[in-house]
């Protein structure tokens, strides 16, 4: 049963899909921000009944925050992922899953290497139809492809990690 062996190749599209799951974490600070700051504009209007210079700056900061949570961070991130991807070129990664363990080997154009990494260490899990995302930092996890998985084999795998994480840290962005 164990280990469960998987074999990834690590491009453009799972690069995305991470940092999608990664843009969407804090994605409701924005809007609670830019609905205070308006609310404070609504309120300065409704005391000096007419529109004041901090009024304006109100209006420009909302927009501001909303381009750049929905326009510039999106297009700014895809073109991250696309210089990076440039510049590593195509990795293999083989995730070797255990019960308390995963043990990764990289392999790419530049560089090998391997890490095993316990499940102590693990902050939170994503799950969506095609990955399993396993983050041991707030913005970086690795990356296990589910369509290199049996179905038996990818529901061992989600009892495993949910039990390595508390559960509200198991985030399911799939049917099971």
């Amino acid at each position: 049963m164990f280990p469960i062996v998987v074999e990834n190749n690590l491009g453009e599209k799972e690069l995305m899909a991470l940092n999608k799951i990664v843009l969407n974490k804090n994605r409701w600070l924005m809007p609670v921000m830019i609905a205070i700051i308006a609310v404070c504009g609504l309120l300065i209007y409704l005391v000096e009944r007419q529109i004041t210079a901090e009024l304006i700056w109100c209006a420009c900061v909302v927009v501001l925050c909303t381009l750049w949570v929905y326009v510039f961070a999106p297009l700014i991130t895809k073109h991250s992922v696309k210089k990076q991807q440039a510049r590593l070129g195509e990795r293999r990664v083989t995730a070797e899953i255990y019960e308390d363990r995963f043990h990764f080997t990289v392999s790419g154009d530049n560089f090998n290497g391997d890490e095993t990494v316990n499940f102590s260490s693990l902050l939170s899990v994503t799950e969506t139809d095609e990955y399993f995302f396993a983050f041991f930092h707030k913005l970086a996890a690795h990356i296990i492809d589910k369509s290199n998985l049996s179905p038996d084999e990818i529901g061992t795998v989600r009892v495993v990690l949910q039990n390595a994480v508390a559960p509200k840290k198991y985030k399911m962005r799939c049917k099971p």
